[in-house]
């Protein structure tokens, strides 16, 4: 199995596991991969495993912290009403302000995604990347077409840089090897759904947000 792939499953397993057609490639697979094979799994695996352990405190909490952490998810405000949501729908359009949307975190430090669309009838997903200075994005393989615009900052991806206003298409079949950004950069990416891993995606970044919460909780917990 080629390693983008190896790592697209670790990655699946370590954020919300395998089912489906993933777990039916794995269960084949993992019979017969080699020693090396199977270490790059499960260094992928562990590797998200200590990003996400990073935010967890490494003590058992008091019963005065577990108050302090129900008591904070207990408060949390209501959701306010977007000005898009106060005005009059309109059939056949959706709008989304630079103010409005969610970030979610990458398992890779330093990166982050807004979706703007997800449409099943169009088979595309739309979001905004964003990437810290020195970051970098895993290897991926394509399962469908892949469209990048970069918007600000640089991209380098496959010996090119790409800057702002330059467009990069990749076909299904293509792998894209580590993705890197020097300056920092967001980017406008138009991806087919097979490359999406939106589940995945979302169930890391309620861990990430659950982990930085309590860090935070422990924090002022100590100080008290």
């Amino acid at each position: 199995m080629e390693e983008q792939r190896i790592q697209e499953l670790a990655i699946t397993e370590a954020t919300e596991g395998l089912r489906g057609a993933d777990l039916a490639e794995f269960e084949l697979w993992w019979p017969v991969a080699s020693e090396s094979e199977r270490a790059l799994f499960k260094e992928t695996t562990d590797l998200i495993g200590m990003i996400s352990l990073s935010q967890a405190p490494e003590e058992t909490p008091s019963d005065d912290v577990k108050a302090k952490v129900m008591a904070s998810i207990a408060d949390r405000p209501p959701k306010k009403e977007s000005e898009n949501e106060k005005q009059a729908d309109v059939p056949g359009y959706a709008f989304l302000l630079e103010s409005e949307g969610e970030w979610r975190q990458l398992p890779t430090k330093g990166t982050r995604i807004k979706e703007l669309s997800c449409s099943k009838e169009s088979g595309t997903a739309t979001f905004i990347l964003e990437m810290d200075p020195g970051s970098r994005l895993l290897s991926h393989h394509h399962r469908g077409a892949e469209e990048a615009f970069v918007l600000h900052g640089d991209l380098q991806m496959r010996g090119r840089v790409l800057r702002a206003g330059d467009h990069m298409r990749a076909e299904p079949g293509t792998v894209h090897q580590d993705l890197y950004s020097e300056q920092g950069c967001r980017a406008l990416i138009i991806t087919a759904l097979e490359n999406y891993p939106r589940r995945s995606i979302r169930s890391f970044d309620r861990l990430y947000r659950m982990w930085g919460k309590c860090k935070s909780v422990f924090a002022h917990g100590s100080s008290d």
